[in-house]
């Protein structure tokens, strides 16, 4: 597979570039006092034919910027949609940051963290008066581009259920 049919940015770029120069070619051969040579009427040589058109596309990168895409929902036990859940996110061991808030669908999705390296990621949810099962999702984030979905399901605390903390 060629360079260009890999890379989906190149194969619109390249017919791109090939029109703007048939139109540019076109334009100055109807413009007023431009004369355009007329092609040959037989096949040229190997010699006569040395120059040629090179269109070389801007370097495009296929790989992705380091980091996490986080997004998910917190439901009720029941099912419904449990809105304006706040999501915490912590890494290693510094404090946790708040990230997102679930919508009225109970959907959350965070704004693109760059992460150079590893790192250890805590992903919570926390609202007042529940409980959530997972607790907390952890887990190591390689260097790379990752996206998480994460599915918390709320419940009102039981005696001597682990409440979720927030945000610090």
């Amino acid at each position: 597979m060629s360079n260009a049919m890999a890379n989906p940015q190149a194969r619109v770029l390249i017919p791109l570039i090939g029109a703007g120069i048939v139109l540019a070619c076109t334009l100055v051969s109807q413009s007023p006092g431009t004369s355009v040579p007329a092609a040959p009427a037989h096949s040229p040589t190997p010699e006569a034919s040395t120059a040629r058109l090179t269109v070389t596309p801007p370097a495009l990168s296929l790989t992705a910027t380091p980091g996490l895409l986080l997004h998910g929902s917190v439901h009720n036990v029941d099912g419904t949609a449990l809105e304006g859940v706040t999501i915490c996110r912590s890494l290693a061991s510094y404090p946790g940051t708040q990230v997102a808030i679930t919508d009225g669908n109970g959907d959350f999705a965070a704004e693109f963290m760059s992460i150079p390296g590893d790192e250890m990621i805590t992903v919570w949810p926390y609202e007042e008066g529940f409980s959530f099962d997972p607790t907390q999702v952890y887990w190591r984030h390689y260097h790379g581009f990752e996206v998480s979905t994460l599915t918390f399901v709320a419940s009102a605390p039981q005696p001597g259920a682990i409440s979720a903390t927030p945000c610090q």
